[in-house]
């Protein structure tokens, strides 16, 4: 095999499934300077990650309902608006309980790429402990943009591997996590 990867332009599939929710895409968009490696002090390079709000039924008071990105092509903006196949009860809940919706890519997935190519000296940085550090850091930033307090608890939602990843960011993080969905 080369020693080089190569990263594709972009998913064929994203062509296929053209969506009513695409025009949202810039005003649900939103991107955060994340760490590269979390847990080397002294590597101080950073990448965008991407995530998707939608605070629409947001009053400042309600819980923040995460939805978990995993291993498949970019998230789609309806993903904060509809569920669509990942998250669909969270939107029905935040409805309900007033909730901020959030959906996050996971690091080098969907549009979310900390690296230039997929070499093995770069996935070095891809591992579930990395993920669940890049959630508590948009935790943080999140709380910050929107004021939010300890009465603003967090609910993670996630399936398969998303649903693995809901759940370990509420067993590392527990005082950043209120409960989880999986």
């Amino acid at each position: 095999l080369p020693e080089r990867a190569f990263r594709p332009s972009s998913f064929p599939e994203e062509e296929l499934f053209k969506s009513e929710f695409d025009d949202l895409e810039d005003q649900n968009t939103r991107w955060f300077r994340q760490t590269l490696d979390h847990f080397d002090g002294e590597k101080t390079q950073t990448w965008n990650q991407r995530y998707l709000v939608n605070d629409t039924f947001f009053d400042g008071s309600g819980p923040v309902f995460l939805c978990v990105g995993g291993e498949g092509p970019a998230f789609r903006t309806e993903v904060v608006i509809t569920g669509t196949v990942h998250c669909g009860l969270m939107i029905t809940l935040a409805q309900e309980h007033r909730a901020l919706i959030l959906a996050v890519e996971h690091r080098y997935y969907g549009k979310s790429l900390p690296t230039p190519d997929f070499t093995t000296e770069n996935l070095r940085y891809l591992s579930s402990q990395q993920a669940l550090a890049d959630l508590a850091t948009i935790h943080a930033e999140v709380s910050r943009q929107y004021k939010l307090t300890t009465a603003n608890k967090w609910v993670t939602f996630g399936g398969s591997y998303p649903g693995m990843m809901a759940f370990w960011f509420r067993l590392k993080y527990p005082h950043l996590v209120h409960a989880s969905v999986a």
